[in-house]
């Protein structure tokens, strides 16, 4: 499955460096298409300093896209996706065994923070008698 997509950018000013992430996603109820460019390596290289713009003939294609270029993108979210995953993901919920699972978790944490505080209280008791012993030296 691939499609080929004509993106008309219409400013000499938009410099889109050669090593950007070019996803095409579907969001909203329609599945509206838009096309996601997100620069990777900004800070590498600075483009205000190039001569050429993306549509001159002289442009440099090796650091941005240029004027009628060719790019390799990836296909991004779309809604059939979320919805195998959000399937997925309520199927898992509806397993009676991750419930009981999860019911002897809390109740063994229960237990545990139980013997915790016993525990905390002993040794109050026991740092309380000792002090008292030191303070009657």
């Amino acid at each position: 499955h691939s499609i080929l997509t004509r993106i008309e950018i219409q400013s000499c000013n938009t410099i889109i460096p050669k090593t950007s992430l070019i996803e095409t996603n579907q969001t909203g109820l329609l599945n509206d298409t838009i096309i996601d460019i997100v620069p990777l390596n900004i800070a590498d290289q600075e483009y205000t300093s190039l001569k050429e713009g993306p549509l001159s003939k002289t442009c440099n294609s090796t650091q941005i896209i240029c004027h009628l270029n060719y790019l390799q993108g990836e296909r991004g979210l779309n809604y059939d996706d979320l919805i195998r995953a959000t399937t997925r993901i309520s199927q898992r919920f509806d397993d009676p065994e991750l419930f009981y699972g999860l019911y002897y978790l809390i109740g063994n944490m229960l237990k545990l923070s139980s013997n915790l505080v016993d525990c905390t209280e002993h040794m109050a008791s026991i740092s309380y008698f000792f002090r008292l012993q030191l303070e009657k030296k």
